[in-house]
């Protein structure tokens, strides 16, 4: 662990501050692999991390696809001592612009979505680890429903910035066992304070342990390559994440 926090201080150092960490070498073990779904199927995988690594973290990505902002995401964690998995629910393709990204959005087949999850987090509680689930965007949406079809084998589920109604009535939450780190952005136009306070009082109502941090800043406030990207934000929201995923994995 001392090993991957130097690590992990020297990128921090050497970027000014920010939490993106540099490439890992490859006796970090990171690099894309696939996962089977049944014989005949198999999705991609970024996974990243020591294998040994007591706690799994499986990543889910925002709506343009696994891209590199995925791979720099799962990077932090890894040097922190997490084995850090980043799922590919959209079959190889990534989009470039938001037309794209909301047409690869909106025809995911939920139910292979679901069955990902279960291979993914089957393969990360190997050994006993204990498994968080964190999503950004479209992505923190998905970990509602990675909580809710693997209740039991999440210790703890971290959102940020959800896109949109995270609660819906024919998607309501379903899970009890995990607790929830929301980390909101306060001038956020896709999940505003309407849809934010819906899902505060889904939560509290399914009897979830619910735990909001808010941040002076926009929507997608931790994708480094986005227009609305916020270092004091980023940094925040790492630092709690952190914090969280120390008090519910170890």
């Amino acid at each position: 662990m001392i090993k991957h926090t130097l690590i992990f201080l020297l990128s921090y150092l050497f970027i000014g501050g920010s939490v993106h960490a540099v490439d890992l070498t490859p006796e970090q073990h990171a690099g894309y692999k696939r996962l089977s779904l049944n014989d005949q199927q198999s999705f991609r995988a970024y996974v990243a991390g020591p294998p040994d690594a007591r706690q799994g973290l499986l990543l889910l990505h925002g709506w343009r696809g696994l891209n590199r902002e995925m791979e720099i995401w799962a990077n932090q964690y890894a040097v922190q001592g997490y084995r850090v998995m980043a799922i590919d629910l959209y079959n190889s393709q990534v989009a470039n612009n938001p037309k794209v990204a909301r047409k690869l959005m909106n025809s995911l087949n939920q139910q292979e979505a679901n069955n990902k999850f279960r291979a993914a987090i089957k393969q990360l509680s190997k050994n006993g680890r204990k498994v968080a689930v964190l999503g950004r965007s479209f992505g923190a949406n998905q970990a509602i429903q990675a909580a809710s079809v693997n209740d039991k084998a999440i210790s703890a589920v971290v959102l940020f910035y959800p896109f949109g109604d995270v609660v819906k009535s024919d998607q309501p939450l379903t899970f009890t066992h995990a607790p929830v780190l929301g980390n909101f952005a306060d001038k956020d136009f896709f999940f505003d304070k309407d849809r934010k306070e819906k899902f505060i009082s889904a939560a509290k109502n399914q009897g979830i342990k619910l735990k909001i941090k808010n941040y002076s800043a926009r929507h997608g406030f931790s994708n480094i390559f986005g227009n609305n990207f916020d270092n004091k934000a980023d940094l925040r929201s790492f630092k709690n994440t952190l914090s969280f995923l120390s008090q519910h994995l170890h």
